[in-house]
């Protein structure tokens, strides 16, 4: 046998769900009247291609069929520019890389190094976070 649900029941039901409700509107709202007192942009006045050289050229619709890709120009160097090469490469040492002996497969590298061209000027910093620095002084014993 269902239990008989007695007024009060009902009455809190019914406060859950208009409170529910205000909660709700309460943070749809704002969003919604943001949303309406902003005028819809036809065109856009961003300035960021132009600063480049060039101009947008594509189309942004309001669904992926009404728009129209576009890709910028890749920049091009000048005629006769030199072309340099910057290798970053983060804690390694002359004993990591291929050519030197080191167990890190380097195949580019070495063929660069069977040409002449070595791998032989690097520089270091010391440089110790704080948070770890008392690790290391045993000022912290983990346990």
């Amino acid at each position: 046998m269902k239990p008989k649900h007695t007024s009060t029941h009902r009455i809190k039901r019914m406060l859950h769900s208009v409170a529910f409700a205000l909660i709700a509107l309460a943070i749809f709202l704002p969003v919604w009247l943001v949303q309406a007192q902003q005028p819809e942009k036809k065109e856009s006045t961003d300035d960021s291609f132009k600063k480049y050289g060039q101009e947008f050229k594509g189309k942004i619709g309001k669904s992926y069929e009404e728009s129209k890709e576009w890709w910028p120009e890749a920049p091009k160097p000048k005629p006769g520019t030199p072309n340099v090469l910057i290798i970053l490469l983060d804690d390694v040492g002359f004993a990591h890389i291929g050519s030197y002996g080191g167990l890190i497969e380097t195949p580019n590298i070495d063929k660069l190094a069977a040409n002449g061209l070595r791998y032989n000027n690097f520089h270091t910093t010391h440089c110790v976070r704080l948070p770890v620095q008392p690790l290391w002084q045993g000022a912290i014993r983990i346990r």
